[in-house]
This record gives structure tokens, C-alpha cells and sequence, in this order.
């Protein structure tokens, strides 16, 4: 019991460094001795919880949903993480009808959740804003805005490192101007502080943007190579599961590198392809491949760039929307 405890505790330092690889092998070798020594009790089920996150992460959806239903064998005392798991899922495979669904009963209060649960909640819930199509109209720029006041409220409540920085981060995202590059580096500079590399990397990666946007793309260059920099060494975005940072910076790079535009566009379009044949229930690989905003945008970038005809990426959504926040 005292191994197993050991391996959960590593498991969870890990992923908050961004190391969701090492942490998902703390976790799988945690399963192993619970599993030998035949351990019961809610450990099991949040190991399970657990590794539905760190799997879904690393692109394993096929993992991801076992763990998942293994929790729920076990009788999840905690439907609000359950839920919250789900409808994570269910965004990055473009399930985005299921996404809400999952995530209304903890929005509107009908399943009891602690203030941390809420708070990724309300994170997910901008992320499901941000995905959908066509021009941000009034009414959704509402509910974004309603959602970040939500986060801000909820990140007062658990005073926790991780979150403030998370707030900034899409504050920073949904942000424009000068707003944008002070909240951006704020989120850079606590995740460096505290040693969270995935959101140090998301928050390289939002501020590369806002640099090009700003019309500085020395220091656009120079802040999208520190993200893929810190993803190349094993760090997972945070809230920038998949291929998000390749489309920010086969964008970015296209004017200025475009060979190595070129060249992460087709790595990214190959994962894209990939995971889609091997880690994606055949169920959710439409959805996982045209209605995931990132894999759609790439996928017609990809298409756009080798010549054929009729093909115009959808504008992208989810900065510079909402003032300073």
C-alpha cells in the first residue's frame, strides 16, 4: 500500500510539471501492484480517474475511455469528476454536443462538486465556447465572459498555484493588445516560478500569438520555439491537448520559416491521421477528424497549401474577443 501510495503521489507531482508521460507510467505501474495485491477502496477509482486524464493527454483515447468505464464499474462516488473526465474526452474527439452534456449538470449546480472541479469545469466550458463555428456572435461572447468570471470567482475560492496561473493563461488568450501580453507572460512567469512546465509552454505558446499580433515577429519566433522546446521534452500543453501548438506555430512560421512551417504541418496532419486509425473508437473518428477545430483548421491549411481548389480555413476564434477580461 505504501508503493502504490508513493507511485499516486508521483503521479500526480509529474502531471503537474507537464509530465504526463512519466506520470502515466507511475500510474500504470500503481494499477499493476493494486491489481497483484488485489487493494480495494476509492483509491481504485481515482487511480482510474486518473489515468483517463493522462491518457487522453498523451492521445490515447482508446485508454482513456477503458479507464473510464472502470471507474465507473467500481461505483464512482464522485459523479462530478466523472463527468468532468467525460466531457473532456469528448471535446478533444470533436464530440462537442456530448461535451456539453457532460458538463451542464456541474455548471448548473445538480451534481454536488468541490470548488477545483468547478473550476476545470468552467475552464472546459470556454474551451467548448471557443470550439464551435462561425462568428462570434454577442450572446457567445456573453458566455465566454460569464465563464472566465466563473474561473476567476472559483480560482479566489481555491487559492491554488496552478489555477491562478491557469487564469491568467486565458485570460491572456481571450484578451487583446497590451492586456493580452501582460496576462500571458504573468502565466508565463508564475508557471516558471513554480516549475509548471505545461503551463509555462501553453502560456509560450498563447504569447507567441499575441506577439505576431502585435506586430513583433522576432519575439513571436523566438516565444513559439520555447513552447514546442518545452513539448519536445515531454511537457503536454496545458489545456492544449493534441496538436494545438503546431497549428499556432505552422501559422506563425509560415511567412518568415516556411519550410519548417511546411514540415510541422505535415507532422501534425500525420498524427492527426494516426491517432485517428489507431487511438480513436471508430465511432468518434468523423468527429475526432473534421469537427475538432485545431484538426479541421490544419487539415485545410494542409489541403489549401497543395493546391487544391475550394479550400478556405475557418477563421480562428479565441483571441482578442473579449477586451481585457
Amino acid at each position: 500500500r505504501e508503493q502504490a501510495m508513493a507511485l499516486n503521489h508521483l503521479q500526480v507531482c509529474w502531471s503537474l510539471m507537464g509530465r504526463y508521460a512519466d506520470g502515466h507510467q507511475a500510474g500504470l505501474a500503481e494499477l499493476e501492484i493494486v491489481r497483484r495485491h488485489r487493494l480495494g477502496g476509492t483509491r481504485n477509482i481515482y487511480l482510474d480517474l486518473n489515468l483517463s486524464i493522462s491518457s487522453l493527454l498523451l492521445g490515447r483515447y482508446r485508454e482513456s475511455m477503458a479507464a473510464l468505464e472502470r471507474a465507473q464499474g467500481y461505483g464512482v462516488l464522485d459523479q462530478a469528476t466523472l463527468h468532468l473526465r467525460r466531457a473532456s474526452l469528448y471535446l478533444q474527439l470533436g464530440q462537442l454536443a456530448r461535451c456539453q452534456g457532460e458538463l451542464q449538470p456541474l455548471l448548473d449546480g445538480q451534481v454536488p462538486a468541490q470548488a477545483a472541479v468547478r473550476f476545470n469545469a468552467n475552464l472546459l466550458q470556454l474551451r467548448w465556447l471557443l470550439a464551435q463555428d462561425g462568428a462570434l456572435t454577442q450572446s457567445r461572447q456573453a458566455a465566454l465572459a460569464h465563464a472566465l468570471a466563473h474561473v476567476g470567482e472559483l480560482a479566489l475560492l481555491t487559492q491554488r498555484t496552478d489555477h491562478q496561473a491557469r487564469l491568467a493563461l486565458f485570460q491572456g488568450r481571450l484578451a487583446s493588445g497590451e492586456a493580452a501580453l501582460a496576462l500571458l507572460r504573468q502565466a508565463r512567469d508564475s508557471a516558471q516560478h513554480h516549475g509548471l512546465r505545461g503551463i509555462e509552454a501553453a502560456a509560450q505558446a498563447g504569447l507567441a500569438r499575441a506577439l505576431a499580433e502585435q506586430g513583433q515577429p522576432a519575439a513571436a519566433v523566438q516565444a513559439i520555439n520555447a513552447a514546442l522546446l518545452l513539448r519536445d521534452g515531454g511537457h503536454v500543453l496545458d489545456l492544449m491537448p493534441g496538436v494545438e501548438v503546431d497549428l499556432i506555430a505552422v501559422e506563425l512560421l509560415a511567412a518568415t520559416h516556411p519550410e519548417r512551417s511546411a514540415a510541422l504541418l505535415a507532422q501534425a496532419v500525420a498524427w492527426i491521421d494516426q491517432t485517428a486509425a489507431n487511438e480513436v473508437p471508430e465511432a468518434f473518428r468523423h468527429g475526432f477528424v473534421h469537427q475538432h477545430p485545431v484538426h479541421r483548421r490544419l487539415l485545410a491549411l494542409a489541403a489549401a497549401t497543395s493546391g487544391q481548389v475550394g479550400v478556405k480555413p475557418q477563421p480562428w476564434l479565441g483571441l482578442g474577443q473579449l477586451g481585457a477580461g
